[in-house]
């Protein structure tokens, strides 16, 4: 699992990405966010071009993960959904993180998304235009839940409240276009939560 995304030496070479073998990234770890530059609780130490964001644009298909690091037990948790035909295993839960059913979070919150009605981490074709729906619970309010495609915040709500629900279509991606597709959860002063992608492509009409 790539660690440390743009970190100096230890960052992580999105050119010899492996789509068999690296199928999630650690967003955050104790030393802060790789989600994308400005972004809250960004890592003070990274290199230019190697964030999440930057990986996303170049093509690269990869789930989000949260870890704790450096013995800060509890500092950040990766989630993942298991289907119960896998059962809750061992064997069950590499196989979510394999399929990038998976989300991040910096505290105790349950992401539940789709996108045009299929899992986190799914490639698809839809017949119009995408829908993201999303459940998130956290133990604080959550102050803001955004949907980000391609790279950009295309829609928020203001829930504050520790419950929310987001339902998100989005019309102007045209017949024929393709685009990739997460939520973001800021929850309480400092704490976030961000789903795996889905990356959709519109058939044509």
């Amino acid at each position: 699992i790539p660690h440390q995304l743009a970190d100096g030496g230890a960052r992580t070479d999105w050119d010899k990405w492996s789509g068999q073998f690296e199928r999630v990234a650690e967003i955050f770890q104790a030393r802060g966010s790789y989600e994308f530059e400005g972004c809250p609780r960004e890592a003070t130490i990274r290199t230019e071009g190697n964030m999440l964001w930057d990986a996303l644009a170049k093509g690269v298909r990869i789930g989000i993960i949260a870890s704790s690091d450096h013995g800060q037990t509890h500092e950040a948790r990766a989630g993942v959904y298991v289907p119960a035909s896998d059962g809750f295993t061992r064997r069950g839960i590499l196989k979510a993180l394999y399929d990038r059913r998976a989300f991040g979070a910096t505290v105790q919150a349950a992401l539940q998304v789709s996108v045009a009605g299929r899992a986190l981490g799914e490639e698809v074709e839809t017949e119009g235009a995408p829908s993201v729906k999303a459940l998130v619970v956290a133990p604080a309010p959550i102050r803001r839940l955004e949907v980000v495609r391609d790279g950009a915040f295309v829609y928020s709500i203001e829930p504050n409240q520790a419950r929310a629900e987001i339902m998100y279509s989005d019309v102007d991606l045209k017949p024929g276009a393709s685009a990739y597709y997460y939520v973001r959860a800021l929850i309480g002063e400092n704490d976030i939560a961000w789903s795996s992608p889905v990356w959709v492509t519109r058939k044509q009409d």
